[in-house]
């Protein structure tokens, strides 16, 4: 499917009537979910593919993976208002490979989530609200995940000096950053948060949005010790 076809389907997603600001609900704009589903896809992480969508919200993210062959989609969400938003979109576009169910993602995920799943998208809360929500997110998706995590996370445009960043302002997750309190620590730093466990990560940017390939190998992810595996691969 061409990009531009991607996007005119979701175009016809409808969004939230009324975000709820305390959960830091905000709409994919259909560009930038279009651009983030289609490059997923080329990767050939979805056709096929069981994908997680979490924090789905209205159901964006699902909805192009669903179009795009996904084998099946599982959108997670604690809002019942906005799940039912989801299931609506799903109706009328009449997808049948999209599940959801209703979770709060700031507990710890159910044993039986571990690994299950090919790929996790995700446009999560960016943590503005309530400090180390983002980091949260990424804890659930990295347990979820057999193979790779796809997130959105914007970039600040106040006057933080970046300039010791690596090239677009990517760092690199190592073995002694496992421990949420680094990750927060890199994220006041750069004004973001990039999580990138090995080389093989890719990045795109989008719209001030920095877009982040998370590529996990397997062995490595087996008994780690959650947010990160306790052995990467050297950069």
């Amino acid at each position: 499917m061409k990009l531009k076809h991607l996007k005119s389907i979701l175009d016809d997603v409808d969004s939230f009537d009324s975000p709820n600001v305390h959960l830091e609900q905000y709409p994919t704009p259909p560009d930038i979910a279009a651009h983030m589903m289609h490059h997923v896809f080329s990767q050939g992480e979805i056709e096929g593919k069981l994908v997680a969508d979490l924090g789905c919200g209205a159901g964006i993210l699902s909805i192009g993976a669903a179009v795009l062959n996904a084998g099946l989609t599982v959108g997670f969400d604690v809002d019942a208002a906005a799940l039912q938003v989801c299931l609506q979109n799903c109706t009328d576009m009449e997808l049948s490979a999209v599940d959801i169910i209703q979770w709060d993602l700031t507990r710890p995920p159910d044993a039986r989530w571990r690994g299950a799943f090919d790929t996790v998208v995700m446009n999560p809360p960016f943590g503005t609200r309530t400090k180390g929500l983002d980091v949260i997110f990424l804890k659930a998706a990295l347990f979820m995940s057999s193979g790779s995590v796809y997130s959105l996370h914007k970039t600040s445009t106040r006057d933080r000096s970046v300039g010791n960043c690596p090239k677009n302002a990517i760092t690199t997750i190592r073995a002694h950053h496992r421990r949420t309190e680094h990750l927060q620590s890199l994220a006041t730093k750069f004004s973001m948060v990039v999580v990138m466990t090995l080389s093989s990560s890719r990045y795109v940017k989008l719209r001030g949005t920095y877009f982040a390939q998370l590529q996990l190998d397997t062995a490595l992810t087996q008994g780690c010790l959650l947010p990160f595996p306790r052995r990467l691969r050297p950069p």
